[in-house]
């Protein structure tokens, strides 16, 4: 029995330790997305911007511009309307294009 109990107290001991390691570890991983995100961001802010620019410019000013694409395969038809049709107490979408002529 006493075999078994400082068994047990070593591995608590045990977990307790690796728990503070994980604590340490994950704060040290936190500091360094933190200081990533404080470089990354101000990037990805001014490409952003450069971009909206860039496709806002009105025609004629010499900028050139950069159509943003409309991808249906990924957004689905600009087109389309959704509704909802309720069948035995449940709600369901249905899709349909503006002119109502196909339904998925």
């Amino acid at each position: 029995m006493r075999k078994l109990s400082g068994l047990l107290i070593l591995l608590g001991t045990l977990c307790i330790l690796a728990s503070g390691v994980l604590l340490w570890h994950n704060y040290r991983e936190a500091e360094a997305a933190g200081s990533f995100a404080s470089i990354a961001i101000p990037q990805v802010e001014r490409a952003i911007s450069a971009h909206v620019a860039a496709a806002t410019a009105p025609v004629g000013t010499g900028e050139t511009t950069v159509p943003i694409p409309v991808m249906p395969e990924v957004y689905g038809d600009p087109h389309r309307s959704m509704t909802v049709i309720g069948i035995d107490g449940h709600d369901y979408i249905e899709q349909c294009y503006a002119d109502g002529a196909i339904c998925a």
